[in-house]
């Protein structure tokens, strides 16, 4: 059975609680089992996650000054660079925006080889204001989390198709976090700021010393000192009984007063879900289409312009799409998104620049650009060679430009350089 493993940093409980309702309603869904891992504590970040071939990771985080918290992000990209499981993103955000959060966690997961399933960003109070969000996620908030959940399962029951990258609002590489603002508009410098504790009104009760996500808080004779780095996350604040602990920095108090004025009208959440693309051999109707293909398999490297779409008829060209389909060997499988067909990869045994030998048929492909760096190629490319390997063939050769980024995925499905001109590789991959 299928295990949904959720990991959340949430410092006064708003994430958790949104990771919770959807991880629960995805386990009901998919019967699956659902396990929680904390990573909000100094020791619970020790030792990375491990994850197993058919978990489904949910990874949960609030948003930061428009991004993953920063003192959390070397640990998120460490966490999700190993493995290849389905997942989901997760963040959530007090009304102001989420900015950079969901597409810098997407991004992450991308990059650490895991398949994203569905993205969601949702409202929950602010961590700075016990205005600005109150009362988030409501009755519709998590109802159309839900929903949701919903379209994720049918995803992730989806096992014929693979699975788009996700495009969602944001930089997955940003440079910057959120400069927050003063009432005046002034930017607000309260970075090192850091929590005070009324001794008149501490019970030394201990409890905002065990919540910290830093480890910076200490003891004195029972009253907490804040020696440490402080990210602002309020966690001490939130769980102090008495109100002794309080953020009391001009600039910080300035802060709050702008986003409880600017932001108060309720944001909504938003969320986002995996196309599915389905691979499968070119009818004969669409022969026509490889003409398209054919032309956008020219590498055109940067400030150079596009030859005209006429260039496909030139002899040597033509040679790879003639009469597709008449011959013995030729094969063509597609990749179709929504009833559209937006890639090809297709073989023949032909007298091409990728030629090495008669017996060996030589491979080309393509896909429209707005459907390129979403793992589409790759994955078309993993199926023709998986067709060829099952129709008896023992090699493929192909011709790709040095400069072309395509180079790389060539040789990571098995390709390697077996000759070279000043400007092109000949590639071969033993099957």
């Amino acid at each position: 059975m299928a295990r949904i493993k959720v990991y959340y940093f949430s410092p006064t409980g708003g994430t958790l609680q949104v990771a919770q309702h959807l991880a629960e309603t995805l386990g009901r869904l998919l019967h699956a089992e659902v396990e929680y891992h904390s990573y909000t504590l100094p020791r619970e970040r020790e030792h990375l996650p491990q994850f197993d071939a058919d978990d489904i990771v949910l990874w949960a985080t609030p948003v930061y000054a428009g991004r993953i918290p920063n003192k959390t992000l070397d640990y998120v990209r460490a966490a999700l660079s190993r493995s290849s499981n389905m997942s989901i993103a997760l963040v959530t955000f007090g009304n102001r925006a989420y900015d950079n959060a969901l597409a810098e966690l997407v991004g992450l997961m991308e990059e650490g080889g895991m398949k994203p399933v569905g993205a969601a960003a949702m409202v929950t109070r602010h961590s700075f204001s016990d205005t600005l969000g109150a009362g988030r996620p409501n009755e519709e908030d998590l109802a159309a989390l839900d929903r949701f959940a919903n379209q994720v399962a049918a995803k992730l029951l989806t096992l014929t198709s693979k699975l788009l990258t996700i495009t969602v609002p944001g930089e997955a590489h940003p440079e910057k976090y959120y400069t927050p603002l003063k009432t005046n508009n002034a930017p607000a410098g309260f970075l090192k700021a850091k929590p005070s504790c009324n001794p008149d009104r501490c019970t030394r009760c201990g409890k905002c010393i065990k919540v910290c996500p830093m480890g910076s808080i200490n003891g004195n004779d029972g009253i907490p000192t804040f020696d440490g780095i402080c990210i602002k996350c309020q966690a001490c604040r939130r769980i102090c009984p008495t109100g002794a602990v309080a953020f009391i920095d001009p600039e910080y108090l300035s802060h709050v007063a702008m986003i409880e004025r600017t932001f108060a009208a309720p944001k909504q959440p938003e969320f986002f879900c995996s196309e599915t693309v389905l691979f499968r051999q070119l009818r004969t109707d669409e022969t026509p289409l490889l003409d398209d293909f054919l032309y956008e398999a020219i590498f055109i490297p940067d400030g150079v312009a596009a030859p005209p779409k006429s260039i496909v008829e030139n002899e040597e060209l033509q040679v790879y799409v003639r009469n597709f389909g008449r011959q013995k060997d030729d094969r063509c499988l597609v990749a179709e998104c929504d009833g559209k067909v937006v890639g090809a990869v297709w073989t023949r045994v032909m007298d091409d620049y990728g030629h090495i030998a008669d017996s060996i048929p030589s491979l080309a492909m393509s896909l429209y650009k707005e459907y390129r760096n979403k793992g589409i190629g790759t994955a078309l490319l993993e199926q023709m060679l998986q067709l060829l390997r099952k129709e008896g063939h023992r090699q493929v050769s192909l011709s790709v430009q040095k400069a072309n980024y395509a180079v790389k995925m060539y040789r990571k499905v098995g390709f390697e350089i077996m000759n070279e001109t000043d400007e092109e590789y000949i590639m071969l991959c033993n099957l």
